[in-house]
């Protein structure tokens, strides 16, 4: 059962929503649910939005995570709060204790929200999960899972290698990642679609936000080239167009990196 709290009208300020934590262990309980009081936040990317990863929002909450995706200042879909990244996560990580009864936490995050992911202070036990996107000089004792591809044209691969902890195993088919390593890395260097180029930059947010992105951007595609505006990968994506083969690849992995982490809590 899909459990979201990337909204704060979804839990009302009345007596009823201190009932909400021990009804959402009860349903948890009841259908057989892994995650035990575990909360997952994801973290969108510049000019992105809260729904740009909901193919994996709705994966983790259908597995009994409570998912919870605010919007940042500098994202598209109605900010309402000028607030630090660093402050919102603090913020959202108190609500979530406070209000849905989570003790135990993960962060997901594309491209700045990578940087989001492995910055917030924690602990995460859960782990923390970059997606084309990572921050440097990475040294905390939660878990870690890397995702980057060859074909990113924004955060290139070797910006990736560079940031990527010292000693950390790498491997470029997400199939062959070792779940029973504290941390890793996936590093793409081939197409995910037949006849096509390594992953894009925003290959790894949801077919569905792509869909609508190309609807709202491909008009504004040839001014922006004009104006040597950055398009953040979109002209090749145009191209691509592989979020579903790119999820089939990577969202197993994302879902059972953080399950094996949340068993063990």
């Amino acid at each position: 059962m899909p459990i979201f709290a990337d909204a704060s009208p979804l839990v009302p300020e009345t007596s009823a929503a201190s009932e909400t934590p021990t009804r959402l262990q009860q349903l948890r309980s009841s259908a057989g649910l892994l995650p035990k009081n575990c909360a997952v936040i994801f973290a969108h990317g510049y000019l992105g939005s809260r729904f740009d990863m909901l193919h994996l929002c709705e994966r983790l909450a259908s597995q009994g995570f409570v998912v919870a995706a605010p919007d940042f200042s500098e994202g598209l879909s109605g900010a309402v709060s000028e607030l630090p990244r660093r402050d919102i996560v603090a913020e959202l990580l108190a609500k979530l204790r406070r209000a849905w009864g989570a003790q135990q936490f993960g962060i997901v995050g594309h491209s700045a929200g990578g940087g989001t992911a492995t910055v917030s202070p924690g602990p995460f036990a859960c782990g923390r999960v970059a997606v084309a996107g990572l921050a440097p000089g990475y040294d905390d004792p939660d878990p870690l899972l890397v995702l980057a591809s060859e074909g990113d044209g924004v955060v290139r691969l070797e910006r990736v290698l560079q940031a990527i902890p010292s000693g950390t195993p790498c491997v470029e088919d997400p199939g062959n990642y070792d779940l029973s390593k504290k941390s890793g890395a996936v590093l793409l260097r081939r197409g995910l679609k037949d006849g096509h180029q390594a992953p894009c930059h925003i290959s790894f947010l949801s077919a569905e936000t792509n869909k609508a992105m190309i609807s709202l951007l491909s008009p504004l595609l040839p001014v922006a080239r004009v104006l040597e505006v950055p398009v953040l990968d979109f002209d090749t994506y145009l191209e691509l167009q592989d979020s579903e083969e790119v999820a089939a690849a990577t969202l197993p992995l994302i879902e059972d990196f953080f399950c094996t982490n949340a068993a063990k809590q």
